[in-house]
């Protein structure tokens, strides 16, 4: 049994999740057991984590369960088992850009770890358990399919197709699929008079009791001709109430189903609120201070509920013409939600320890090196200031002899024109006795 005990999520750009679980004894005394973990979701898709045993190695494995015909998901990942020594230890695998498929919905290693080593190398705890953690980045869904045109839609003269719809497919809870006006949507107000264009429409078939925001992007045909439209985003009845008892308007959300949590369990939460300002189409979603918010939730009778603060003034509020407020003088408000997991062991266990453990470990090796890294940059310094002294030195030193050599050389200049002066004037002499004998 492999048990899902601790989320995380990380705040970087590529949406990394990392998944805790604790791994039980059956997993490596019973092999002909097959053990896979519940359900979990990651990038609005289903998965789950199942091990097998052969020749006394064990494999572990992603799984995806939503795994359907034409649709196709490509997701970074990582496994790791922690060492309950020290978190140099660690056993890792990891994959990037890797594609599930319908034929191939699970991907991982059969040959992760001998079975042997998790207890020599100190894996496994004396119950035969051990602690495995799931890295999940970059979660990517690609629907694909082929739509085939009737032969009356480029043919004059022929009746013309009003639309083609593909097949359905589930993404996020909801089925979807894809719908091609071959000649635009005349019933839409922002194609009337663009009759010649295709129109692709992206349809939400289920749950319309809630408001849905995608982000997805459409790429028709292939090589040169291949289209492509870039990021879209679109909008496809949560209750609370305004405190107005303050300088600022607040929210207060409660989980009424908090006491279905089940025992000994948590129920991770985690969403992103938003004030409503204007009339549809023209609405902007303005977000709370704070978000995304996020919350442990275990089994209660009552939940207090979690104070949202907003910048909205509530003299503003009490405002005819305020423009938060619609015509029934209502604050509307936008709830987005972000995670939900069910993790197990509510209360802190001892598998706790080992994060901790590596926690301390971690920071004392980065301390470590922090130090050692400021010992090299005062070395560092100490020679760049010992090189800038010899060298001004040399400088110095070669300066001094260049003087020397032009005092030299200016000295035997001197010399020379002294005794070429002197020469010429013995000559002008020579001569002059020379003329008053003749």
């Amino acid at each position: 049994m492999a048990l899902l005990y601790r989320f995380v999520q990380l705040p970087d750009r590529s949406g990394t999740r990392v998944f805790s679980f604790v791994v039980t004894r059956s997993v490596v005394r019973d092999p002909e057991r097959d053990v896979t973990s519940k359900e979990l979701v990651c990038g609005f898709q289903r998965w789950a984590v199942a091990f097998s045993r052969g020749d006394k190695v064990l494999g572990v494995y992603l799984v995806w369960r939503g795994a359907s015909r034409n649709l196709r998901v490509y997701v970074d990942f990582t496994f790791t088992l922690l060492n309950r020594e020290h978190f140099s230890m660690n056993e890792g695998f990891s994959g990037k850009r890797v594609k599930f498929t319908y034929e191939l919905p699970a991907q991982g290693n059969r040959n992760y770890i001998p079975v042997s080593d998790l207890y020599t190398r100190n894996f496994a705890d004396t119950n035969g358990e051990f602690q495995l953690e799931l890295s999940m980045a970059n979660v990517r869904t690609v629907y694909m399919t082929e739509v085939r045109m009737p032969t009356g839609v480029f043919s004059t003269g022929q009746p013309k197709s009003n639309k083609l719809e593909t097949d359905c497919f589930t993404f996020g809870g909801f089925d979807w699929s894809v719908v091609i006006y071959p000649y635009g949507n005349k019933e839409a107000e922002g194609c009337r008079g663009q009759e010649n264009r295709v129109s692709v429409y992206l349809m939400r078939l289920t749950g319309f009791d809630h408001r849905c925001r995608v982000r997805y992007s459409v790429a028709l045909g292939e090589g040169d001709r291949r289209i492509d439209s870039g990021q879209i985003e679109d909008l496809s009845n949560a209750e609370g109430y305004a405190d107005l008892h303050s300088e600022t308007v607040r929210l207060h959300l409660i989980y009424k189903d908090i006491n279905h949590v089940p025992r000994n369990h948590l129920r991770y939460v985690n969403w992103s609120a938003y004030l409503l300002r204007g009339d549809e189409p023209d609405t902007v979603a303005i977000g709370l201070p704070g978000a995304p918010f996020s919350r442990y939730y275990a089994q209660e009778s009552v939940d207090e509920g979690i104070i949202m603060e907003t910048n909205l003034d509530t003299n503003e509020i009490k405002d005819n013409h305020c423009p938060f407020l619609t015509d029934k003088k209502q604050l509307r408000i936008r709830l987005e939600w972000n995670e939900s997991h069910l993790l197990f062991q509510a209360t802190y266990h001892k598998y706790d320890d080992v994060c901790r453990i590596h926690n301390q470990q971690m920071r004392r090796e980065i301390a470590s090196l922090q130090a050692e890294n400021y010992s090299l940059e005062r070395q560092l310094f100490s020679y760049q200031k010992s090189l800038a002294f010899a060298q001004a030195q040399q400088q110095q030193h070669q300066q001094q002899q260049q003087q020397q050599q032009q005092q030299h050389q200016q000295q035997q200049q001197q010399q020379s024109q002294t005794r070429h002066t002197s020469h010429q004037a013995h000559l002008e002499r020579s001569t002059s006795t020379d003329t008053e004998y003749a």
